[in-house]
């Protein structure tokens, strides 16, 4: 978890909803970590959605921060591996006896294994990263009152496509970077994100474009998100099933 609490807000987060958003300065970013660009589909929802916020009034840029993708992912392995390794410590000791690797998916079974491996080092040096990570983007957000990115690195995948009983552990990982690029980033920095859908697909499948403020400025989001919904609405869009 977050070693800090976000600040207690103003006012209920309904009153939000309508309220004025000023002029905000909108960074945007299409592209993966490692530079790669996203899907076509994909790629168009961001840029539909700056020229959007460009109408609004909004002042919108091209910038992004810069990621290290192989330190942020062994980060992220070293973090969530050690916890998946305690949870199945913990759960095992509530039941009485040692989990086996029939009680849980293959990937959270070589997860936890994986992390066996990691030294206190390891660990101390991934959350240093991830502090790091967060104090980067502190500096990146003064600049910038948004961030503007894509949710997924593809259209909604289908079911199946991440398979976690696969021991194709490799195939796995490579589906895992690129279907799911952006989020992580802000699950380290603890910054308040809001994925909505102002991009349909032909068939009929929502394609979410992520905004993330300032940390402790949700207010801020909720504003914007009512003011795209009235631009824009979705409300009556439906994937089809």
């Amino acid at each position: 978890g977050d070693p800090y609490l976000p600040p207690e807000p103003d006012r209920p987060f309904l009153q939000e909803v309508g309220a004025p958003t000023g002029k905000l300065r909108i960074a945007f970013n299409t592209k993966r970590s490692d530079g790669t660009k996203p899907d076509p589909e994909v790629e168009k929802s961001i840029l539909d959605a700056a020229k959007l916020c460009e109408t609004l009034g909004h002042e919108v840029v091209e910038a992004a921060p810069t990621i290290d993708p192989v330190a942020m992912g062994n980060a992220q392995a070293t973090i969530i591996g050690a916890n998946v390794a305690l949870t199945l410590d913990q759960r095992g000791e509530a039941l009485g006896r040692n989990l086996t690797e029939n009680d849980v998916e293959h990937i959270t079974w070589l997860m936890a294994n994986a992390a066996k491996g990691h030294t206190s080092t390891d660990y101390a040096a991934a959350t240093l990263f991830i502090h790091q990570m967060g104090r980067m983007m502190g500096s990146f957000m003064q600049s910038h009152d948004i961030y503007l990115c894509p949710v997924l690195g593809t259209p909604p995948p289908k079911l199946g496509v991440l398979d976690m009983m696969t021991d194709d552990v490799g195939t796995y990982l490579a589906n895992l970077g690129k279907i799911m690029p952006y989020a992580g980033l802000f699950n380290m920095t603890g910054q308040p994100s809001m994925s909505v859908p102002l991009h349909w697909t032909e068939d009929g499948l929502p394609v979410g474009v992520m905004f993330t403020g300032r940390f402790g400025e949700d207010a801020t989001l909720i504003r914007l998100a009512s003011q795209l919904e009235e631009a824009k609405p979705w409300r009556d869009s439906k994937p089809q099933v």
